[in-house]
């Protein structure tokens, strides 16, 4: 295993960050989305391969209070990709009204630490619910942020810390959300 992978038997993992104008404090979480697009967790990535990622879609639930991002604690708070094989991880914004990914403000999904076993790519804001690239390619911000996962068997277990940072679709609102993406 890697230095600095952490073990644990929660793929995604959330911790308390700060959101909103002034980086308040809020609760923060990620559940898979319900949904026929969504696959129930652990997401079974068998059959997926590299050109073809099984689709792994998590919902962020967000709102804003007073100026505040709350982001809505879900059950069950952990999530894991299963089988050892490509995945898509796709950050589905519940209130796409209110909430977008825009890349030119800096959102997106961050590996904290350097991926050294090479397991992530393709990191995009798409319009998309399947994660795939906007037809036209454009600066706009973006309802789903996606990620796809080569999920190795020699990864199986390792966790990968990342930050998550959208903005309410004024842009005067930021919300971050620091959870894990375990591989299995």
């Amino acid at each position: 295993m890697a230095p600095g992978v952490l073990i644990s038997t929660v793929v995604f993992t959330l911790v308390l960050m700060g959101c909103g104008q002034q980086q308040s404090q809020t609760t923060s979480a990620l559940a898979p989305a319900p949904g026929p697009e969504s696959l129930k967790y652990p997401c079974d990535t068998t059959g997926g391969i590299s050109s073809n990622p099984k689709k792994c879609v998590v919902l962020v639930k967000a709102s804003i209070s007073e100026g505040v991002c709350k982001v809505a604690a879900p059950e069950p708070d952990s999530a894991q990709l299963a089988n050892s094989k490509p995945g898509r991880i796709i950050w589905k914004l519940d209130d796409p009204q209110n909430f977008r990914f825009c890349p030119t403000m800096g959102d997106g999904a961050f590996l904290k630490d350097y991926d050294v076993d090479q397991q992530f790519s393709n990191s995009h804001a798409t319009d998309q619910p399947n994660g795939d690239h906007d037809p036209v390619p454009s600066p706009q911000c973006k309802r789903h942020y996606a990620m796809d996962d080569v999920n190795l068997p020699n990864t199986k277990d390792n966790e990968y810390r990342y930050r998550l940072q959208f903005h309410s679709k004024n842009g005067q609102t930021v919300c971050n959300l620091d959870p894990l993406i375990r591989n299995g």
